[in-house]
Formats: structure tokens, C-alpha cells, sequence
């Protein structure tokens, strides 16, 4: 009885393992390989050939979520997913029956990804238009420190070359750049001064922008707004802010397919901290 049942166990073990393949192949994060691709046939999704598992349970997911009856709250709590929390801007103007998404991706896929979603929620008598926003933040700080310097020579008993003339002792520091000292009015001040910097823009290295339809300084945050040209390229993924000497201000990569008037965000928030 004892070796009928150690045989036996191979087969009680393999049984086992196959119940908890197909347990596990029931939630899109625990399936494998072969449960995805049961996914992605049952919801008619192509995944691209360089597609990790996690990326193609991440497009599952997405198609899956987009089922739900739409309304604002759901669609920002995907939003957060797919671009990061704080990351974008969602509004509805009930007025005119348009839904606005502003925001960028860094991916192509997640682009189509997040107009399928939209598109699949949303009203159909609800029109959507997509904005590039680009928000960068500027960190700044103050550091106040000190030391004493020992003079080495006295008037009177001078013997040059023993030793250095005076010698500084360490830094001291008085106050850390991680507490908060600096006034309203000087970040304001500093958004300002960067906002004056601005000259032009260089997108996809070639399509240069000088005019903005706004340019302006708001509660420390710089505001830059402008229309890209029509364009042959079918996809924006750079920008590229200069000031007046032709000298890189910012430098951001991303990518977003272009259309007949696609209007531009780029927000500089200056910030007291580390």
C-alpha cells in the first residue's frame, strides 16, 4: 500500500497543480502565458511581438474595465492607471457636450488604448478631444551654512611655508533645504523670470513654434499654450523649449499621434522643496 500510494502521489500532485492552473487562470494578474492569450482571443486583442506577460495582462485589464457604465469618477479612476494620478486633467463641458482628457503618453499603444476606453464609456452624443499636456515641476530650495577660518600667521612670528596661511574649518549648517523659508512672492518672481526666458518651441526636432497663444504666470505656475501646424509626421514625441540664445530650457519625449488642430499644454510649477 505504501509504494501504491508514493506512485500514486505523482498523479494526485499533477491533478493539483492543473486545479490550481485553472483557478488561477480565472484572474487576469494570476494567469500564465496560456490564460492570457485565452483573454486576449475572447477580446479580440493583437499583442505586439515585443509584448512582455505583463504589459499584455495590463491591455486585458483595460479592455475588461471598459465595460462599466461610464461616468466621470470611473473614467479618472482609470485614468490614474493608465497615466498616473496628477498626471492629467479631465473635465466634461455639459454645455456643449464635449469630454476633454488632457495629458501625455509615453507609449503609442497606451494612446489607442485610452481613446478605446473613452470611446467604449462614454455618451455617444458626447464628443471627446484629447489635449498634449506637458506638467513639469521645478523644485526650490534654500541651504544657509557657515565657518570659521583660523589664521596660521602672526605679525612677529612669521615662519613661511609651515604651514598654510589660514585654514577653514567644516561647514556648519544652519539651515536645511528641507524646511520651508521661501516667500510666495519670490517663487512667483522666479515662475516669472523663467516665464520671460521662453522664446520658442522645437517639436519633432523640425516644426518650430514662436508664436503662443498664452504665455503667462499663474499662483507660481507657468502657463505656456500654442497650436502645432498641420504636419506630414503622424506622431509628436518630442518637445523641446528654448530661450532666445537657442539654449535648452526642457526637454520632454513622448508620443502622440497629430491631428488637423491639435493645441498644446506645457505647465512649469515652481515648488519650495528637496
Amino acid at each position: 500500500m505504501s509504494k501504491l500510494c508514493e506512485i500514486e502521489q505523482g498523479t494526485v500532485d499533477l491533478l493539483e497543480s492543473e486545479f490550481q492552473l485553472a483557478f488561477d487562470r480565472q484572474f487576469v494578474e494570476n494567469a500564465d502565458e496560456s490564460g492570457v492569450a485565452q483573454y486576449e482571443e475572447l477580446l479580440e486583442i493583437t499583442p505586439a511581438y515585443s509584448d512582455t506577460i505583463d504589459r499584455r495582462k495590463e491591455m486585458v485589464l483595460l479592455r475588461l474595465s471598459s465595460s462599466v457604465a461610464f461616468t466621470l469618477p470611473y473614467l479618472k479612476q482609470q485614468l490614474d492607471k493608465i497615466m498616473g494620478r496628477g498626471n492629467y486633467n479631465c473635465w466634461v463641458d455639459f454645455n456643449a457636450y464635449t469630454l476633454y482628457i488632457q495629458g501625455l503618453t509615453l507609449d503609442i499603444d497606451w494612446y489607442f488604448a485610452l481613446s478605446s476606453l473613452v470611446h467604449r464609456v462614454k455618451p455617444a452624443n458626447i464628443v471627446y478631444i484629447y489635449q498634449p499636456l506637458l506638467s513639469q515641476r521645478v523644485l526650490v530650495n534654500e541651504t544657509i551654512s557657515s565657518s570659521k577660518s583660523v589664521w596660521e600667521y602672526k605679525l612677529g612670528a612669521w615662519r613661511l611655508g609651515e604651514f598654510a596661511f589660514y585654514e577653514a574649518e567644516d561647514l556648519e549648517v544652519y539651515k536645511l533645504a528641507a524646511t520651508n523659508s521661501l516667500s510666495a512672492k519670490f517663487l512667483n518672481l522666479s515662475a516669472t523670470a523663467a516665464m520671460n526666458l521662453i522664446d520658442h518651441v522645437v517639436l519633432n526636432g523640425d516644426i518650430v513654434i514662436s508664436t503662443f497663444q498664452s504665455k503667462t504666470v499663474t499662483d507660481d505656475t507657468v502657463t505656456l499654450e500654442f497650436a502645432v501646424p498641420a504636419t506630414e509626421d503622424p506622431y509628436l514625441t518630442s518637445c523641446v523649449i528654448y530661450n532666445a540664445s537657442n539654449e535648452a530650457l526642457s526637454s520632454s519625449d513622448f508620443v502622440i499621434p497629430t491631428g488637423e488642430n491639435t493645441q498644446f499644454k506645457v505647465l512649469w510649477k515652481f515648488k519650495e522643496g528637496v
